[in-house]
């Protein structure tokens, strides 16, 4: 669940399907969620909502065979946007579907 609703605030379902939607792109990137829950305390998630991007990938790190990262750029960035603690800034449908990563999927 995004953490509008954990937090019990007023949410916007669009919104809502972004950020469900970066959990699964992750997920099916990895075969694993980016993390257990969008909560304050859960480790992994606090790296994504307080911006400390390079510490959360260094985490999740994965080493295709030949050599490249699992999660390139612009899917990282892409993931990032979606998981923004405010919902404000996270892409519209629109402008996650024409970010570059989805382009080259």
């Amino acid at each position: 669940m995004a953490p509008e609703i954990h937090l019990g605030k007023d949410y916007e379902g669009a919104k809502i399907d972004i950020f469900a939607c970066g959990i699964i792109l992750f997920t099916i990137l990895s075969q694993r969620p980016p993390f257990r829950s969008a909560k304050p305390n859960d480790h992994h998630y606090n790296l994504l909502a307080s911006h400390e991007f390079s510490t959360f990938w260094e985490l999740h790190a994965e080493v295709e065979s030949d050599g490249q990262d699992r999660f390139s750029a612009d899917f990282k960035d892409l993931f990032q946007s979606m998981m923004a603690l405010s919902p404000s800034k996270r892409p519209s449908i629109k402008q996650m579907l024409a970010h570059p990563w989805m382009s080259k999927t």
